[in-house]
Parts: structure tokens; sequence; C-alpha cells
């Protein structure tokens, strides 16, 4: 169902088939997780003062692990199930063009470990150029810390986190097997993890191509997306 925030429309849903690949999900962010620091990139940058542009070689490898073996690709075809949802509360307005003209797909997806006493802080997916922006909790506990949406047309001096003032913000309580999607311009955060355990989530953009779009031609792509497999299998060693 949409829930109307600041006046903007947040989708909150519960995935059909969340019990077939939760606990997947778990096993892989913590394999993600150590795939990721034991690259060598990786250790140099915890090492020194890495150069903007060794972290910017690393960066699209780390949002892309929808591509790395072990991603529970059956979770993607939830979040096409919800963004459907979605995208039909939202009404015509948004629906008047469909394929060819708007085809939804993931561009990016990572998994986050936040352990006890830590919290995502605030930030928005405006550089990642995102239409939608997805939150998903393959598990989740009491004290993990609950998304909270930003009044993003409040200064940032007012919504810098924690604060006080009434309302900035908006929790939205986190539910194991819920998805929640929303525009990718929205400021965004959780609350500090209080509970002993890890809490695990994952989250992906949403952007959308069509014939309206600019369309590489195929070999480029195809070339491009070999070099790219190539490149996650060296740095990551898989």
């Amino acid at each position: 169902m949409i829930r109307k925030i600041f006046g903007e429309s947040i989708g909150v849903y519960t995935l059909p088939n969340a019990e077939s690949y939760n606990d997947d999900f778990i096993k892989f962010a913590y394999y993600s997780k150590n795939l990721v620091e034991n690259t060598d990139i990786f250790k140099l940058m915890k090492e020194s003062n890495a150069p903007q542009d060794m972290k910017d070689h690393i960066e699209p490898f780390i949002h892309r692990s929808h591509y790395i073996p072990g991603y529970p690709l059956k979770f993607l075809d939830d979040v096409m199930w919800a963004l459907n949802e979605y995208t039909r509360e939202l009404g015509p307005e948004f629906n008047q063009h469909n394929f060819p003209y708007l085809v939804p797909y993931v561009s990016r997806a990572w998994t986050n470990i936040t352990t006890q006493g830590d919290y995502i802080g605030s930030h928005d997916h405006v550089r990642f150029d995102a239409k939608f922006s997805v939150s998903y909790y393959p598990k989740f506990l009491p004290e993990q810390g609950d998304l909270h949406i930003e009044n993003t047309g409040l200064k940032a001096t007012k919504r810098t986190y924690p604060c006080n003032e009434v309302p900035v913000r908006e929790r939205i309580e986190g539910k194991q097997g819920q998805i929640i999607i929303f525009p990718g311009y929205l400021k965004h955060h959780t609350e500090i993890n209080k509970s002993p355990e890890d809490r695990i989530s994952t989250s992906c953009d949403i952007k959308y191509i069509g014939i309206n779009s600019d369309l590489p031609p195929p070999k480029v792509v195809e070339d491009i997306t070999s070099a790219f497999q190539k490149e996650l299998t060296k740095n990551f060693k898989l």
C-alpha cells in the first residue's frame, strides 16, 4: 500500500516469496562483505588515504551485487511485482506509458550490515539517477533501527540526524519480508541499531529505459557487460 509522507508516495509491501530467499540473503550479505574486504583495492583503501578514483573504481562492483554468484535472483522478481503494485497505486499519471516506452529495471543492488551501535546516515540516491529506491529486510528484530523518511524540503542543517525537530522525519517500522519503495531523491536514514545482532538489509535502485531513451548499439552493451563480468571476477577473485 502507499503511505503519504510529507506529500510523497512511499510504497510498503510484504513480498510474496520472501521466505524462499530470506536465509540466502543473510548468507549472501556476509559473503559479499567478505568479498569486498578481501579485494586488493579495499585493503589499499583501508591502509591509506585512497584517492577518489580508487574508490570510484570499486564502487560499481559493490553496488552491483546482483551480478555476483549467489545473489537471490528470485528477489528481483518480487521487486518487480512490488514496483508494479506501487506504480499501479500511483495512478494513470505515472502509468500513461508502458512497454516499450517505459521499462523498469534494477540498475544497482547491494546489501547492508549494520552492527550494534551503528546506523546508516542521511543520504539520497540522486547521484545514481535512481527513479525509485528500494529497501528490504530479510530479517528484522526489535531495536535494530527503523527507516526514517526525511522532509527533503527542509534545509540540511535542520534534518541532521539525530534531530528532535518535528516533522523533519517520519519512521517506517521495519518488518521481516517487507519492502519499502520511494523516490530516489528522498533523503532517508536509519535509527541506531540497539540490538546485539547485526541488522541485515538490502537495497536497490530502479531506473527506466524505453524507445524514447538513448539506446546504445546492442554490440556495445554486450561488450561492456562482458568486460564488467571479467573485472568483477578479477577484482573479487570469484
